[in-house]
């Protein structure tokens, strides 16, 4: 038996625009009806409801005739596909139609330029900006060269796509130093894409988020850090007068008493150091990363090499704490540093934020306090470094079983 379906244009008086009223598309099938919302405003003293069309704009009326041509060729699919016809399927393919006008690299740029310009009234890191475009690097890398197939629709990226993207992640794509890149890393650039898939479901250009039926797993990875007497053999090698070497050592030590990412210490200006009534020198700042402010009391060796660059250019002209250096440029002189002092161990900035915590938690800083120092939201963030103190444990048995063999 054959369905009925009707289509006809009318203005919804509560959708006001500037004195319009936004156009909608009422389509009824088989006494089922769905309404459409168009991007028309129209003014109603222009609108002829009988003919469903303006009374003098040609332009307006051919767009609403585009309208209506679309609707029909998607009744037309529906039944060549030999599905049921029904108004809730027409609006369905209808949008779904239309959305695949939408492309998911021009959709991710333009989400970019959305956190840029967030970024400029520091309501978002520019480290998420730069994040962020490196993984619309990696995402155009995949789709135009690896699978030579251009942008595609957001309504086409389902979960055959972004398998494919896990797999090219983790066996094709290398990075800067052409190595290949961890599962962690490579979550990362998911989790990215993720948000973006989630920004489009929620404005409603796409159904379902295909990563629901992607599963992600973390690896386990042992977080490096020195010793302390690593971290004795690094402030005292000589590093043959080498200016550059020697600031970014300090760069490096500067987080090593203070817990500070790299975004943090490199932003440190003298103005975020405060002095207390009964003389402590602190650090009270908010977090880039995170948001969160953080209260570090300095440490002795840390104040030393903020007394160090007192006449440094880059404190001198624009008053800030440390030189200045890019983590990739400290992160390159690290390398180097570890081979000149025979620390056999893979040195980034980053390595200093992990020496801190397990410093001060072999000294015996209790866990809470060095949650507050690194900014960590959540407890367990901090226990991951508690899980490295088998040395002091095996140090303070020791200690006891002397003591045994003296009774």
């Amino acid at each position: 038996m054959k369905e009925s379906f009707s289509l006809r244009f009318y203005l919804h008086s509560s959708k006001a625009k500037g004195g319009k009223f936004q156009l909608y598309a009422r389509i009824i099938v088989d006494r089922e009806k769905v309404e459409l919302a168009s991007h028309l405003f129209i003014d109603p003293k222009q609108w002829d409801e009988q003919s469903g069309r303006t009374k003098k704009s040609s332009s307006v009326n051919d767009e609403i005739a585009e309208i209506e041509n679309e609707i029909r060729k998607v009744r037309r699919k529906i039944l060549d596909d030999n599905r049921k016809l029904s108004a809730r399927l027409i609006k369905q393919y209808y949008k779904g139609e239309k959305n695949f006008k939408v492309k998911l690299l021009e959709y991710f740029k333009n989400h970019i330029d959305e956190l840029t310009r967030y970024a400029q009234v520091e309501t978002i890191s520019p480290a998420t900006v730069i994040a962020y475009n490196t993984t619309y690097k990696t995402l155009c890398s995949f789709l135009n060269e690896h699978k030579k197939i251009g942008d595609v629709g957001l309504s086409e990226v389902d979960y055959s796509l972004i398998h494919g993207l896990d797999i090219y992640l983790k066996t094709v794509y290398k990075d800067k130093q052409g190595n290949n890149i961890s599962t962690n890393y490579a979550n990362k650039q998911h989790s990215r894409v993720r948000t973006i898939l989630h920004k489009a479901v929620r404005e409603g250009i796409i159904a379902m988020n295909p990563y629901i039926k992607l599963k992600l797993k973390k690896e386990k990875t042992s977080r490096e850090r020195l010793t302390e007497l690593e971290l004795e053999l690094l402030k005292s090698h000589s590093l043959s007068d080498n200016v550059s070497l020697d600031r970014v050592r300090d760069f490096f030590l500067f987080s090593c008493y203070t817990g500070l990412r790299y975004e943090d210490a490199y932003n440190l200006k003298m103005d975020d150091i405060t002095k207390e009534p009964d003389g402590t020198c602190a650090i009270n700042i908010v977090m880039g990363k995170t948001d969160d402010r953080v209260y570090v009391p300095i440490l002795e060796p840390a104040r030393q090499i903020i007394a160090k660059y007192e006449q440094d250019d880059a404190r001198k002209v624009f008053n800030y704490v440390l030189p200045r250096y890019s983590n990739q440029k400290i992160n390159v002189y690290l390398k180097t540093i570890s081979e000149l002092t025979g620390i056999n161990k893979d040195l980034t900035h980053h390595v200093a934020r992990h020496t801190c915590a397990t410093y001060l938690l072999n000294s015996g800083v209790p866990i809470e306090v060095v949650q507050n120092i690194l900014g960590h939201s959540d407890l367990k963030t901090t226990k991951i470094y508690a899980k490295m103190l088998n040395s002091t444990v095996k140090e303070q048995m020791k200690k006891v079983n002397e003591k045994l063999k003296v009774a």
